[in-house]
């Protein structure tokens, strides 16, 4: 006897129906509420519920609604006090949150992965096992969150951020955070996120000397800009113009200034010349250290490439 259209759609469930409800499955959210404390006795918000609207409400999916209250009113079919439930949103239910979220994540990486397979860094997975890229953005908030959220800006005085360190390979964060908006980017940096042997992209914002000395040791592979006031010693020179051997054991700006070390200036789309300033990279694969009692430490230079060590 032929299966009826209901009884197959019951029977191969679509992998994002599947995943969803196993997200939102009612026994796990009781019990990691617990657990975070987000609730020590039973009241009259319920907390999957909550977190299934949460998330709804931030998807977009077409027929949800725009706010979490209304999308708690519309899957549990009963008015509640608006005291009660926005009383809920508190720094345990962050966490709860946050929970939900890496449980999320693991389960899109682990629905047919090769469909996010990224072919713009094939040839750089050849030579390290991940590229991973690490930045913050602010997200402005209301005017009635500056107590909680203050921001640097007068005109827009809420405000906080969100860090995360995302792998290339897949296009999935594997960590994200929360921070006031006032905290700098490089204190923020969780290190355990970053893959042994993985290439390393942060912006100026991430310069931390002893911290590159620590991914060196875990045979990660840095690339970041320098900023103008470091003047580095010359290590050695894998690309490009000038003198290697007269290079080695001077500093990036006398090396630059005698002729010794050129910038090699190349074509971009428009057809237009720009210059490939090789003080933005270094690699701390060839990282030397010489530490002064008054002076800051000297760092090797390593120019751009695409061979691993």
């Amino acid at each position: 006897m032929a299966k009826t259209s209901s009884e197959t759609a019951q029977a191969v469930k679509a992998p994002f129906l599947k995943a969803y409800h196993e997200l939102f499955d009612s026994d796990d959210l009781w019990a990691a509420a617990r657990k975070l404390g987000v609730v020590t006795r039973e009241r009259k918000v319920d907390v999957p519920a909550l977190v299934e609207a949460a998330v709804l409400a931030m998807s977009g999916l077409p027929g949800t609604q725009t706010t979490i209250f209304a999308n708690y009113l519309q899957l549990m079919g009963e008015a509640i006090a608006p005291s009660s439930f926005y009383g809920r949103f508190t720094v345990p239910f962050a966490g709860l949150m946050a929970d939900v979220s890496g449980r999320a994540i693991e389960a899109v990486r682990a629905v047919a992965p090769e469909d996010r397979e990224n072919e713009e860094v094939a040839a750089l997975l050849r030579h390290f096992t991940d590229v991973q890229i690490t930045d913050s953005t602010c997200k402005l908030l209301q005017k009635l969150a500056q107590d909680w959220a203050p921001s640097t800006s007068p005109e827009r005085p809420a405000s906080f951020k969100l860090h995360a360190v995302i792998s290339l390979k897949d296009r999935l964060p594997l960590e994200q955070h929360l921070s006031p908006q006032r905290h700098h980017d490089s204190p923020e940096l969780d290190e355990s996120a970053i893959s042994k042997g993985a290439l390393f992209l942060g912006d100026l914002g991430y310069i931390d000397q002893e911290r590159l000395v620590r991914l060196k040791r875990r045979d990660v592979h840095v690339v970041m800009r320098l900023k103008k006031s470091q003047d580095p010693c010359i290590h050695r020179i894998r690309v490009g113009k000038g003198s290697k051997s007269a290079c080695r054991g001077e500093s990036l700006d006398k090396a630059l200034g005698m002729g010794h070390a050129r910038f090699r200036q190349r074509p971009t789309r428009r057809g237009r010349g720009h210059h490939d300033i090789r003080r933005r990279s270094a690699d701390t694969r060839d990282l030397s250290c010489r530490r002064h009692r008054r002076r800051p430490a000297r760092r090797g230079l390593v120019l751009p490439h695409h061979r691993a060590a």
